[in-house]
């Protein structure tokens, strides 16, 4: 099968890498040069990956969607939510667009969620989630995320696994800090949701979720805490757990390019949500800087 993916920074080559180990045969393409409108063989590609940066993510969709074949785009599919029409009518005349959330493919999340349904926990008392890395030592000094993209963008893999997980997050309260040297964006969040699904609500009607993200800390930590009536699990994500992942969501993928079903790819309408939850948190929590 042929892909095209537009985009050649860390994200590009991953995927480019993923697609070739599975046998694809790869085009790159920069999306600055050539540029969209001179590219004439689109239709010749079997699937789409887009990897450009997230400013350009809805136009290279729409580059892409009118031939009908499966796209994956790369998170988080837009700045900011879309038009609810608008995404209806994408997923009409293509229904096969999603969004490159592959924690959703992390083994010890999966036993989660199966466990989550199972009881094992019992009642769930608080769900805690944290994530915090020196972007600059993954991305480089001049790091574009810097300039277009704060940490609620930049670790919107967390927010996906628990809608994932728990189906919906109502906002509660938050703070977003902010600081200089890390760009114009929130750099560091401190948020509290709430769910609705039964086996986090307590007696008193709130199921505590609680988030803490940043891209300014020194040392890279990415955990799941699950507080139940009948037992705690705390779970770390190595990078090389999730650059499996990022595998494996590729083999899902390929097999959509190849004619079967989706299996836990996160949808264009996943991502909407999940930008919706970010959009609440950016309107309502408390801003210092």
């Amino acid at each position: 099968m042929r892909i095209l993916v537009i985009g050649h920074g860390s994200a590009g080559q991953a995927h480019a890498k993923n697609i070739e180990q599975f046998g694809g045969d790869v085009e790159i393409m920069d999306p600055q040069f050539p540029s969209c409108s001179t590219m004439r063989n689109w239709n010749e590609f079997d699937g789409f990956v887009i990897a450009s940066p997230t400013l350009w993510h809805i136009d290279h969709l729409l580059a892409c969607y009118e031939y009908h074949k499966p796209i994956l785009a790369e998170k988080p599919i837009a700045l900011e939510p879309l038009d609810s029409g608008f995404l209806e009518h994408l997923a009409e005349l293509n229904p096969r667009i999603y969004v490159a959330y592959q924690m959703r493919y992390l083994q010890p999340l999966m036993q989660v969620k199966e466990d989550l349904l199972s009881g094992v926990f019992g009642k769930i008392l608080e769900v805690v989630v944290k994530y915090g890395y020196d972007i600059r030592k993954w991305h480089g000094p001049e790091n574009p995320y810097l300039a277009r993209d704060g940490i609620l963008l930049e670790a919107s893999h967390e927010l996906d696994y628990l809608l994932w997980l728990f189906g919906d997050l109502q906002f509660a309260v938050g703070a977003l800090g902010f600081f200089t040297n890390f760009g114009e964006k929130e750099s560091q969040v401190h948020l509290i949701y709430h769910s609705r699904n039964p086996v986090i609500l307590t007696q008193s009607g709130f199921g505590m979720i609680s988030v803490r993200l940043n891209y300014v800390q020194p040392e890279y930590e990415r955990t799941l805490e699950v507080i139940g009536e009948k037992g705690t699990r705390k779970i770390h994500f190595p990078m090389e757990e999730i650059a499996e992942a990022r595998v494996e969501m590729m083999r899902d993928w390929l097999g959509v390019v190849d004619g079967r079903e989706p299996g836990r790819l996160a949808t264009i309408q996943d991502s909407m949500t999940m930008l919706m939850v970010i959009d609440q948190a950016k309107k309502y929590a408390k801003v210092f800087s």
